[in-house]
């Protein structure tokens, strides 16, 4: 059936959770027609934010067999490829029977200011990191927020894969789907679905995904079919012509607040940046340092 003429009765429910739902019955939302679940693992590299719920979720979810898919909300000024790597370490090879999920969108601090997007090129290296790492072809959340990101020419990327769209008081037919893609694969539908559902007190995050129950099987079929790959070998680097090297907090024309790693140290690569590499020291401390001043070993 074609997505536009589509009513909820035609589509598969789902919701999306995390901690703040609390310790949800998972029991109870298979036996109330739950089809799916996407699950957060975590918010950037803020170990506060580690998901309290999350190993529980994950478990349960699959012990009743309710498909899954993993979600992180990534944060513009942490390093990307560290909090991917953050997001696959703590699915400990479990990767889920729907794809890991890139969540796209800005978030409220504590004083009511907001703090700023990712960038379409964060969320790109987001997804080859995590696709990389997984073998597994993620889907971006976003909902209309994501427009003013979209008339970038290089946003083309993004069909690569796959669209989970946020999009509250629009009626079944009547989505609109963020550019580039011309349909979604998931709409989140309202925020403030009943939480009894999933035996809880608080309102729900609602879904549905864009498919009656044989495209819905073959859909888990396909993500099935994936094959999952090793991680890349890890990268080094040693630091040449250079006595002693600014091992910063932050990149560019930041003042170092770190002490100076002097030459022929050997640095792991977690990140690239325009002239920069994010980079890990043999006792686990991390910084930026000036590429120039490196050989790759």
């Amino acid at each position: 059936m074609d997505a536009q003429h589509r009513t909820g009765d035609d589509m598969i429910l789902g919701i999306d959770v995390g901690k703040d739902q609390g310790k949800i019955d998972w029991d109870k939302a298979n036996q109330n027609g739950v089809r799916f679940a996407f699950i957060r693992n975590t918010f950037g590299l803020y170990e506060g934010d580690y998901d309290v719920q999350w190993y529980r979720n994950w478990s349960e979810a699959k012990r009743v067999g309710i498909p899954r898919g993993a979600y992180q909300y990534i944060l513009s000024y942490q390093s990307i490829t560290k909090q991917a790597r953050l997001f696959v370490e703590r699915m400990d090879g479990d990767f889920g029977e729907i794809p890991p999920v890139l969540d796209f969108e800005s978030w409220r601090r504590n004083d009511g200011k907001y703090e700023s997007y990712p960038t379409l090129a964060q969320a790109k290296q987001w997804c080859e990191t995590v696709e990389m790492l997984t073998g597994r072809t993620p889907i971006i959340y976003c909902g209309g927020y994501w427009k003013g990101f979209a008339d970038a020419k290089d946003a083309i990327w993004a069909l690569r894969y796959g669209h989970w769209l946020a999009q509250y008081k629009t009626s079944p037919g009547n989505e609109t789907p963020c550019p580039p893609w011309n349909k979604w694969n998931f709409w989140q539908y309202t925020s403030a679905g009943d939480g009894s559902l999933i035996g809880v007190s608080a309102n729900i995050d609602m879904n549905y995904f864009n498919g009656d129950e044989e495209e819905f099987a073959k859909y888990l079929k396909d993500f099935e079919g994936e094959t999952p790959v090793n991680p890349p070998e890890e990268e080094h680097v040693k630091v040449v012509n250079c006595e002693w090297l600014s091992f910063r907090s932050k990149p560019e024309a930041y003042a170092g607040d770190r002490p100076a790693i002097g030459e022929g140290v050997i640095c792991t690569v977690l990140e690239r940046l325009d002239g920069w590499l994010f980079v890990q020291l043999s006792g686990g401390d991390t910084g930026y340092i000036s590429e120039k001043y490196t050989k790759s070993l």
